[in-house]
């Protein structure tokens, strides 16, 4: 199983390029990373470099990934866990602030049992599934609340981070453990907005 760590924002206001550039610039003069990215890659895929003893204190390093165009991060992170869509444990609403899917039980959402759910909040589902494929695309949806019937772009309702719409992130893949002075620093560099996250420790 492929591991990772993510430095990535809720809501990134900036042109993502100028949060990520300085970083990569960075990461180049220390030699983090080699200057030129992999060829055909979805985003800016960056071989290891020699200095990357300033990331880890192990000999075990991979890629860092450079994310600068609209995506919902646990879609492009969860892509071998044979799912298309994994059910936050709660979605916010931010005109009436309750849990629009209150009620639904995983083991029958994902097809195992049969107990009955709440047919709205489903459909509500339904509509945030086929939101991300459209946010990904670059288009950001509307999705109306089935409680007080308001509509809101996706990435406004709160997910608790199980779902996180970003234009920015950074992501190292299959690295050891990163030095937490590094992992200070990056985030320092990145602001005070910025989320740490990966498959070992959940959110910082």
């Amino acid at each position: 199983m492929e591991t990772y760590t993510v430095f990535t924002f809720k809501k990134n206001k900036k042109d993502p390029e100028e949060v990520l550039d300085p970083i990569k610039n960075w990461f180049i003069d220390t030699k983090i990373i080699n200057p030129e990215p992999e060829e055909n890659s979805k985003f800016e895929i960056y071989n290891a470099g020699s200095g990357f003893k300033e990331v880890t204190d192990d000999d075990l390093y991979g890629e860092i990934e450079f994310i600068n165009k609209p995506c919902e991060l646990q879609h492009v992170l969860g892509w071998d866990l044979g799912l298309d869509f994994i059910l936050p444990k709660k979605i916010i609403c931010p005109s009436c602030k309750e849990n629009v899917i209150e009620g639904v039980d995983p083991v029958s959402f994902y097809g195992t049992s049969n107990k009955e759910q709440n047919k709205e909040a489903l459909k509500f589902l339904e509509s945030i599934k086929e939101g991300i494929k459209s946010f990904n695309s670059g288009v950001e949806p509307l999705v109306q609340c089935h409680l007080c019937q308001k509509d809101h772009s996706i990435s406004d309702y709160d997910y608790n981070l199980d779902l996180i719409f970003t234009n920015c992130a950074i992501i190292f893949w299959n690295w050891s453990e990163l030095k937490a002075s590094f992992q200070e620093t990056l985030k320092s560099k990145l602001g005070s907005q910025a989320i740490i996250f990966d498959t070992q420790s959940n959110y910082n």
